[in-house]
């Protein structure tokens, strides 16, 4: 170990364990001091290069990082090329402190490696970065994970010979991917996570030797160039799907066979049995028994309701809908036949947010839970309404904060006002939320034909 070396480590060590008051210290004559031992031993456990005064790198299970004071930069990955797993974790020892692994300034050189491990701390990564490294199985992002761009050639043919899928799980925050960063990369299955918002021309493509099997959109607001991906007729796009885009169109003109088998629209409905949806393509809605769909036509101020009324058959895409039906389901749409006429959404409230919503603060509604057994569209209390959600207008700031439902086309239900005590007849039956019931309870109160009666 050098002098300067022995040096730097000694003023470490030395700031430490004083506590010093002067900020104007002068180390220039400073040469030697004592280390305890057990901190002497911790020191030897590294492989230091020293290339200035000022500049220190350490090399760690084939990761070399340079030193940048308060963080870790790497500089260098499998120089031997031998390394089989590569593993940038998320902080790393330097010279007795732990500091984060914050950039990757280097093209690995580990070309065998069969997995990569990217940690949470990683805010940029070069162009070319693994590229060629066509072993590779497993791509990782660990959870959290800060970057949030993929530049191009990045992961350029990754995988592409292993005889095995790569898996990749893109980052949350990801918001930008450029071309060809994972051109010729062997993935068959890829969901892409809503914070993305541009995808460069051939970032996921492979020259059509490998189409995807499975594409999963968590979003709508992309800026997607015209050639993105690779599909092909046995490609399984689920919706829903962005909006505005090429990519969109051709698939859509794939072929209609693909169209009515593949491009299905879902809506999934949580614990409450409501939702909100609006659809990217013109879709048929399905026939099931306990499904109904609503969209709200009028706000009743002084009794702080508003009027729904149902709508079924074929919806225009972007036309912002409700639905209602048992908790937790997955509402499948299905492509219809291009002869049937699209149903009306005469004065529909409800409108579809295509991009993200700024300082909409107490100025919009959305549906929300009302209390433990009703939803009701509750004032918004956040500065924004991300893409891909439905919501209310506020026509009058002294509109309450929650808007409860007044059901006009349940059988002709426009409120309810009376009970009775009566036994169902064949109408269908629901109760106080909208919600259909297949076994009624004994007790409770229920609507049906447009009344409110007890069993």
């Amino acid at each position: 170990m050098s002098r300067r070396v022995r040096k730097l480590i000694a003023f470490r060590q030395k700031k430490r364990m004083e506590t010093r008051t002067q900020s104007d210290a002068d180390y220039s004559e400073l040469y030697s001091i004592y280390m305890p031992k057990l901190n002497t031993q911790r020191a030897k456990s590294y492989t230091l290069v020293e290339e200035n005064l000022n500049k220190y790198k350490v090399t760690q299970n084939g990761i070399t990082y340079n030193w940048k004071t308060d963080y870790l930069e790497v500089v260098g990955i499998g120089i031997d090329n031998n390394l089989k797993e590569i593993v940038i974790p998320e902080e790393a020892d330097f010279l007795g402190e732990t500091l984060p692994i914050n950039v990757m300034n280097c093209t690995s050189q580990a070309k065998k490696a069969t997995s990569i491990y990217i940690g949470k701390n990683i805010t940029s990564i070069p162009e070319e970065a693994f590229q060629n490294h066509t072993a590779v199985e497993s791509l990782v992002f660990q959870e959290e994970s800060q970057l949030k761009t993929i530049p191009k050639f990045a992961f350029y043919s990754c995988g592409s010979n292993s005889g095995k899928p790569l898996t990749v799980v893109l980052p949350d925050q990801l918001t930008t991917v450029e071309e060809q960063a994972f051109y010729g990369a062997n993935i068959t299955d890829l969901t892409v996570p809503a914070s993305l918002q541009t995808v460069g021309e051939h970032a996921f493509t492979n020259n059509g030797s490998r189409p995807l099997s499975m594409l999963t959109f968590l979003g709508k607001a992309y800026n997607l160039s015209s050639f993105p991906f690779s599909i092909d007729s046995k490609t399984v796009v689920s919706a829903p799907l962005p909006y505005g885009s090429k990519f969109v169109d051709q698939i859509q003109k794939y072929n209609q066979d693909f169209n009515k088998k593949q491009m299905a629209e879902h809506l999934n409905v949580g614990p409450t049995g409501w939702a909100t949806g609006v659809l990217s393509v013109r879709a048929q809605l399905p026939k099931l028994e306990d499904l109904t769909a609503y969209y709200p036509y009028k706000i009743d101020k002084e009794k702080n309701e508003i009027d729904l009324t149902t709508v079924s058959g074929v919806f225009d895409k972007e036309n912002a809908f409700m639905v209602c039906v048992t908790p937790n389901t997955r509402v499948q749409f299905e492509v219809p036949d291009e002869n049937v006429y699209s149903t009306s959404f005469h004065e529909n409230l409800l409108k579809p947010a295509t991009e993200d919503l700024s300082e909409v603060k107490d100025k919009i509604y959305v549906l929300g839970k009302y209390s433990d057994t009703e939803v009701a569209f509750m004032n918004y209390e956040a500065d924004e309404l991300p893409a891909g959600r439905c919501y209310l207008e506020k026509t009058d700031v002294n509109l309450a904060k929650a808007l409860t439902f007044n059901f006009e086309d349940i059988t002709e239900v426009t409120g309810i006002n009376e009970v009775s005590a009566a036994k169902a007849d064949n109408g269908r039956t629901y109760n106080l939320q909208g919600q259909m019931v297949k076994t009624p309870q004994k007790g409770q109160i229920y609507i049906v034909n447009g009344k409110k009666i007890i069993y």
